[in-house]
C-alpha cells in the first residue's frame, strides 16, 4: 500500500502507516534511505504518532485542504520524547541519561514517557510527569474514624 493513496479523514490506520513509514525492510534495498535506519525506532514511532494526532486534530476542525510538513529544525524549541523503557541504560541511543548533571535528583526509574525539551536560550529541561495525588471532594484533610477534629 502507497501513503498517497491512503485516505485522509479516518483511515489512516497506524498499524498500515507503521507497515509502511516504520518497518526496517522498506529501507534496506533503498540506499539513499538507510540513514533513516539510524534513527532510533521509537523516535520514528513517535513522530508518527505525532503525525496520525494531526491528522485525526485537522479532520476533527473538518479541514479538507491542508498540508503536514517538516517542523524547522531553526524552531526555537524542540523536545524528544524519552521512553521510561530506555531510562537507566547503560548503553545504546539513551546511555547519556543517567549522566545529565541535574539542579534536583533525578529518579531512579520513571513510570512514565518524558520529554526532553530544548528552549529558544538553548537550556535543557527534562520533563517528569508525576502522578496525581487524590484529594478529597472539598480538598480539606482526610480523618480517619479514629481520629479528633481539632
Amino acid at each position: 500500500m502507497d501513503i498517497q493513496s491512503m485516505p485522509y479523514c479516518g483511515q489512516r490506520k497506524r498499524k498500515d502507516l507503521r507497515a509502511y513509514c516504520l518497518d526496517t525492510v522498506n529501507f534496506q534495498s533503498k540506499p539513499e534511505l538507510r540513514w533513516i535506519l539510524e534513527t532510533p525506532y521509537d523516535i520514528r514511532d513517535k513522530a508518527m504518532n505525532d503525525l496520525l494526532k494531526e491528522y485525526k486534530s485537522n479532520c476533527a476542525a473538518n479541514r479538507t485542504n491542508f498540508k503536514m510538513k517538516f517542523r524547522s529544525k531553526k524552531d526555537p524549541q524542540q523536545s524528544i520524547a524519552i521512553l521510561s523503557k530506555h531510562w537507566g541504560k547503560s548503553h545504546g541511543e539513551y546511555s547519556f541519561l543517567h549522566k545529565i548533571n541535574s539542579a534536583e535528583s533525578l529518579p531512579k526509574q520513571l513510570e512514565y514517557t518524558s520529554h526532553l525539551v530544548i528552549n529558544r536560550r538553548g537550556e535543557f529541561y527534562l520533563c517528569i510527569p508525576e502522578p496525581l495525588e487524590i484529594w478529597a471532594e472539598k480538598q480539606g484533610p482526610l480523618f480517619s474514624e479514629n481520629q479528633e477534629k481539632v
